[in-house]
């Protein structure tokens, strides 16, 4: 269900599930994850990219739900949950490039991502509240985390589709554009930095107002060879 491309230490994750519009199902979850999983232990790996060809996804896998949460909800949440924990705890930068349908689960996974770069025609919704359910991967509390709570309460609790200039005047999206390679570009200069800062930064901004975090982040990649690249850039 997913395809792999390295290319300029930049690894492109693709969605291919598009006979059921990228549904995540907990299998398809688990392949991502596992993938992420793996590019943080390869070298060669420095920025993930999850896009897809059309619609980034549809949302959960409905089937999937209904046929693991009538035998036990609360079995079927905790798993879920754990599946986008483990995307969002993953050590190197990543990136959703979101085009097409952007819903429910398929929303909460760009949510876990650093960055959301977004076509200018998607668009994005999490209709939970339709089905008199809430959001099982994360929603409430990242994207509250991303545009504040009177935001986020907005985008929840209607429960209406919007489109990427809306998402990005929220601050939902980080950039707007019409073209794959301008992500491939951004891709790639976030992956010309060095690797250890790219990680202590991901580590940081997870932190709330923890500035000792920050000084000792700072600290460590200063003896880890900070000033030699430092003073290597000064005699360029």
């Amino acid at each position: 269900m997913i395809d792999l491309q390295i290319k300029n230490a930049v690894a492109w994750i693709k969605l291919n599930r598009p006979d059921k519009k990228n549904a995540l199902s907990v299998s398809f979850l688990q392949q991502i994850a596992d993938q992420l999983e793996s590019n943080d232990k390869n070298e060669v790996i420095k920025v993930s990219v999850l896009y897809a060809e059309k619609d980034f996804s549809s949302g959960g896998d409905l089937n999937d739900m209904l046929s693991k949460g009538n035998d036990n909800p609360m079995l079927l949440a905790e798993e879920v949950q754990q599946l986008y924990q483990r995307i969002a705890e993953i050590e190197k930068p990543l990136i959703t490039y979101a085009t097409g349908i952007v819903f429910g689960g398929g929303f909460e996974l760009a949510l876990v991502s650093d960055i959301i770069i977004a076509n200018e025609k998607a668009t994005f919704a999490l209709p939970e509240a339709r089905f008199g359910i809430v959001p099982g991967g994360g929603a409430t509390q990242r994207l509250k985390a991303r545009i504040g709570r009177q935001n986020a309460s907005f985008v929840l609790m209607t429960g209406q589709v919007f489109n990427a200039e809306q998402m990005y005047k929220l601050g939902v999206i980080q950039k707007l554009t019409i073209s794959k390679q301008e992500v491939e570009t951004i891709a790639v200069q976030i992956a010309s930095n060095d690797i250890s800062a790219l990680k202590s930064m991901k580590i940081l901004l997870k932190k709330n107002h923890d500035f000792n975090a920050e000084s000792e982040e700072f600290a460590k990649l200063i003896t880890k060879g900070g000033i030699q690249k430092i003073q290597s850039f000064l005699k360029k």
